[in-house]
């Protein structure tokens, strides 16, 4: 699977709820509709930082992004298929409105290897 995650900052004039009730009801919706689905569209929102670096780290009382978005795709070519059929004036407006301004922190594509039991788990999980 062809895995792309990305880092995102909220708006910081919306509250967490907000921004998890108008991403997931707004932008969401608004993606899919545009692209279709993927075959892995996660999203992780962040409750609280836990610490830094190594166990005894103090806690962190900020943390530079508010949600992790995960989307999967059987390759690179279908990605980039799904996100430029989602690139909509509808869809970047509720972007515009629930992202900071600088929304893109970190952006990465990965490989996934999956262990669940102690074992390597070679089948799709979605």
């Amino acid at each position: 699977m062809y895995k792309l995650v990305v880092l995102l900052r909220k708006n910081p004039a919306l509250s967490r709820e907000e921004f998890i009730d108008r991403y997931e009801n707004g932008e969401v919706q608004a993606m899919l509709a545009a692209a279709g689905k993927p075959l892995l569209y996660r999203r992780s929102y962040v409750v609280r930082p836990v610490g830094g670096h190594g166990v005894d780290a103090e806690p962190m009382t900020e943390f530079p992004f508010d949600v992790i978005t995960e989307v999967g795709f059987p390759d690179k070519a279908a990605s980039d298929e799904w996100f430029a059929k989602s690139n909509v004036p509808e869809v970047n407006s509720i972007a515009d409105e629930i992202f900071a301004a600088d929304r893109f922190l970190y952006a990465f594509e990965l490989e996934e290897h999956v262990t669940s039991n102690g074992e390597p788990c070679l089948e799709e999980r979605f």
